[in-house]
């Protein structure tokens, strides 16, 4: 998983299943949407800046995906 190509979703979920996969994705589509509108954006350099919040943010977003990878690669750890 070293090429960064999205993945296929996973097919034949239950509803269940498919409703708990749209909640996770809405979450972090909200989230990182939110972040995304808020950075400032320097067209004659073509840089954008992000404040400490917004760069804090960033950081929870990824320490979030990174804890739920974990526990569904490792399901009895805690």
């Amino acid at each position: 998983l070293h090429i960064p190509i999205p993945p296929e979703l996973p097919e034949r979920l239950t509803p269940g299943q498919a409703a708990q996969i749209s909640e996770m994705l809405e979450y972090f589509h909200l989230r990182t949407r939110t972040l995304i509108q808020s950075v400032t954006f320097f067209e004659s350099s073509q840089n954008v800046d992000f404040n400490f919040g917004q760069w804090q943010e960033l950081l929870d977003i990824q320490a979030q995906l990174a804890e739920y990878l974990r526990k569904i690669g490792e399901p009895d750890a805690q």
